[in-house]
């Protein structure tokens, strides 16, 4: 038998850098001998990643966003584990100004919920000191 007990994500410190862990553990008899790694049902690139047994390791400057799997292997079977999702950062998609009556209005709009954050500056609140 083989099962995957746990699959985590943790940001750490590693040579200065930061950098994303995925750590899966699974028990079985024999003992798990390979773990494998997709990211939205596909091995993830190797070129970004790092495989260290049972970790999975990203250290660039921006985690892809998705759904990460892990999937444990022994000689008797394969074992998939729960989903970790990430979702995407966000990202300006916009941004304007409006003056009236001595008020400007700053309006920046993002995704991926496409929300909008309105900041208004009255000149008797507002300093530029």
């Amino acid at each position: 038998f083989i099962h995957v007990e746990n699959f985590a994500w943790a940001s750490n410190a590693v040579s200065g850098r930061s950098c994303s862990d995925f750590t899966c553990s699974a028990e079985g008899m024999p003992a798990p001998l390979t773990y494998a790694f997709t990211l939205n049902d596909r091995p993830v690139p190797l070129v970004d990643f790092q495989t260290l047994g049972n970790t999975l390791r990203y250290c660039g400057s921006s985690l892809p966003d998705g759904t990460y799997e892990c999937t444990a292997v022994n000689a008797l079977g394969t074992s998939a584990s729960k989903e970790v999702f990430i979702p995407p950062s966000p990202a300006i998609t916009g941004f304007s100004s409006q003056v009236v009556e001595n008020c400007l209005t700053l309006t920046c709009s993002a995704t991926p919920s496409d929300a909008t954050a309105t900041i208004d500056i009255n000149e008797r609140t507002a300093s530029t000191e």
